[in-house]
């Protein structure tokens, strides 16, 4: 008798795991359409299916273990969407000079950008009463992924600068904690 209780426990457990894996397709849903979005503004294809894949991998598993976790992917998705359209929309010889430095516009854009969702992610965090920290951690690996098939037409440095500026943007919800516990 114990066997047989033991073989439904299994039983039920795989079918439980199996149903939280199914789920995970109503959520990942959204990289198709960033994946094209990527594909259209610039021809670097293995970049954007390593880095697609990648960040289907990554939603699966956030959405899989729910939780803080998986609240995260949405407003991650909406903080990256910003860096991942804003870039593609000018010209990619545009350049703008500052105080005799010459930049890209796409590499400042991918940094304004990147301040931008730095700053919706420190605002969608600090409304999250537990696990501010699990959901400012996948929100913003989310929003960089996405953020980075937009930002990769500037190159490596347009990436960077994208992550610098979200960087910067989460800065005002880390002091305002920091203060809050003071």
């Amino acid at each position: 008798m114990a066997l047989a209780e033991q073989a439904l426990l299994e039983r039920a457990r795989r079918t439980y795991e199996l149903g939280r894996l199914r789920r995970t397709v109503r959520d990942t849903w959204a990289i198709a359409p960033i994946i094209a979005v990527s594909a259209l503004h610039h021809s670097k294809l293995p970049i954007t299916v390593a880095v697609g894949a990648t960040l289907f991998a990554l939603a699966t598993v956030l959405v899989w273990r729910g939780q803080t976790w998986g609240r995260a992917l949405w407003p991650g998705f909406l903080a990256g969407a910003v860096p991942l359209v804003l870039p593609g929309l000018v010209p990619a010889n545009l350049d703008c000079c500052i105080g005799g430095s010459c930049w890209s516009v796409c590499m400042l854009l991918c940094s304004a950008s990147g301040l931008i969702a730095g700053l919706t992610i420190g605002a969608l965090a600090a409304k999250q009463d537990v696990g501010r920290l699990q959901f400012v951690a996948a929100s913003a690996l989310i929003a960089g992924l996405t953020g980075s098939l937009g930002c990769v037409v500037a190159g490596l440095a347009g990436i960077v600068g994208m992550t610098a500026g979200g960087l910067v943007g989460l800065a005002p919800m880390y002091l305002r904690l920091q203060i809050r516990r003071a």
